[in-house]
């Protein structure tokens, strides 16, 4: 009998889900922080320095995805240094690259803003909230990381008491710097990055025994040239993966720019719902990477298959229960967010049209955690290639004709096509077991 049941699976999932949006939660407070000082411009600022910075990040989104599932396959091959070592290694890489992007951001972003131009004041904005919160970046990614491997050990209630911890602080801070203090996109900014720092501190504190002296002191077990090659060689394609999406999520705030502020103000609070509704998805994902992962290690095709099976049951379940509720109350959760009225009005246009992609999305991100699961990350990037230029055929053809209504459009196609074109990939992870 498998090993991989619904109780364990959602012990592993709910409080992934409640961790995960947390994440969009910061956003979503951030946006509805600023969005009560009734500025279409601050809303713009605000939204887009927060969507380029975050894209940045998700851009190494790797270190929680590639750390996950190394750790969960070596947990089911009995590797219990490797385990260890995986933790620690996905922290040192995730601070090193947060300190060059600390270093860099300011030729990176001024590419950016000439390549992605907005009103000249909604790119001051935008930058001045970069330019605090990236001071963050050292501790943002390394935590990736530390998330990663506490989720691989089912660890999952420790991820819930850090993002809790990170949610509860930049409330609190957003409210004391934004509505007391009267600092506007930067005091957002500062709350986010104190937050972040706050929550990488605690997360030192639960993963603790990576803290090994064999593995740090030991430089051959540490900085293992075979390991790191291979560590690169699947994080590689995560990271070429994810740069795809990212181009996706950067057209879309260029896009919404051209239709003007009102309409890109609009998408700001639409794109956190869907963040929202993504990442509480996620955690079904999550859930059947980390099972998928310690079934690939053992080899054992029916937990792999329970695992891939629960994940779409309740991944579904999910989807129809956030699909409804945003259709229900939608329209109150954008006013909630912001006074302006053009941009409420402007918002309920696309309610529905964003209603949808829980639905639309669902199977990509639960397909996703399967091939990550599997370390099958070469034919993840390849699918997600074939997704992107669907999607931009669809959103050049749509967007001139029917404008925010193609680009919504767009979003939903490239969640089917990515969702598609993994399945037709499905079968070479299944036919591995029979040859390993």
């Amino acid at each position: 009998m498998t090993k991989v049941t619904h109780g364990r699976f959602l012990a592993v999932a709910a409080p992934i889900i409640f961790a995960n949006i947390t994440i969009p939660i910061i956003g979503l407070v951030d946006t509805a922080v600023i969005g009560h000082l009734g500025s279409a411009v601050m809303i713009a600022g605000a939204g887009m320095g927060a969507s380029f910075l975050t894209g940045l990040y998700h851009l190494f989104n790797f270190l929680m995805t590639g750390v996950s599932a190394f750790t969960s396959q070596a947990r089911g091959e009995e590797r219990h240094e490797e385990v260890l070592k995986s933790g620690l290694r996905g922290m040192v890489l995730g601070l090193t690259i947060g300190l060059l992007i600390l270093l860099f951001h300011n030729h990176f972003f001024f590419l950016v803003f000439l390549i992605f131009p907005a009103e000249l004041i909604v790119n001051e904005l935008a930058l001045n909230y970069i330019s605090v919160r990236v001071f963050s970046a050292p501790f943002a990614l390394a935590n990736f990381a530390l998330i990663g491997w506490l989720l691989a050990l089912e660890k999952s209630s420790n991820v819930l008491v850090i993002q809790i911890s990170v949610t509860l602080a930049n409330v609190t801070l957003d409210l004391i710097f934004v509505l007391y203090f009267a600092y506007g996109v930067q005091g957002v900014a500062f709350a986010s990055a104190i937050s972040e720092a706050l929550g990488f501190a605690i997360a030192i504190f639960f993963c603790r025994k990576i803290f090994v002296r064999k593995i740090i002191y030991d430089k051959g077990i540490l900085f293992s040239l075979k390991d790191w090659v291979r560590f690169s060689k699947t994080n590689s394609n995560i990271f070429l993966r994810t740069l795809m999406l990212e181009c996706v999520a950067i057209s879309y705030i260029f896009i919404g720019a051209i239709l003007g502020t009102v309409t890109q103000a609009a998408n700001q609070i639409m794109y956190q719902f869907l963040s929202l509704a993504s990442y509480a998805l996620d955690g079904f994902a999550f859930s059947s990477q980390v099972f998928v992962g310690v079934a690939y290690g053992q080899r054992n095709l029916e937990d792999f298959r329970a695992a891939c099976f629960m994940g779409f049951q309740w991944g579904f379940a999910g989807g129809i229960l956030l699909t409804i509720s945003l259709l229900v109350f939608g329209k109150s959760f954008i006013e909630i967010m912001t006074v302006a009225e053009d941009v409420r009005q402007e918002a309920n246009r696309f309610l529905f049209l964003m209603a949808l992609t829980p639905l639309t999305g669902v199977a990509s991100w639960i397909l996703d955690g399967i091939f990550l699961g599997a370390l099958e990350t070469k034919k993840l990037r390849q699918a997600m290639f074939e997704s992107v230029i669907c999607y931009f055929f669809v959103a050049v053809a749509t967007v001139p004709v029917i404008g925010n209504y193609g680009l919504w459009i767009s979003v939903s196609i490239l969640f089917l096509c990515r969702a598609l074109t993994l399945i037709f990939r499905y079968k070479s992870i299944e036919y591995s077991f029979s040859i390993q």
